[in-house]
């Protein structure tokens, strides 16, 4: 995770592909290890699954989105 969601990557989806969509995903992803530190551990899985759902249902949302040809 820390490979793909970090600052540099966050900064390019911001600035360079100005989504709002793309911008929430990489957010999402930035934030995951930190779950494990935040929440309980009887909590955790559930949290953790949540998550990965929220950040499906992004995927499926850029997905759909018309893309511009090169």
């Amino acid at each position: 995770m820390r490979i793909f969601f970090n600052s540099a990557n966050c900064q390019f989806v911001r600035k360079k592909l100005r989504d709002e969509t793309s911008d929430e995903f990489m957010s999402r992803g930035v934030q995951l290890p930190d779950l494990f530190q935040a929440v309980p551990e009887s909590d955790i899985q559930r949290e953790f699954q949540r998550e990965l759902s929220s950040m499906k249902a992004l995927c499926m949302k850029l997905l759909e989105q018309p893309r511009a040809v090169a």
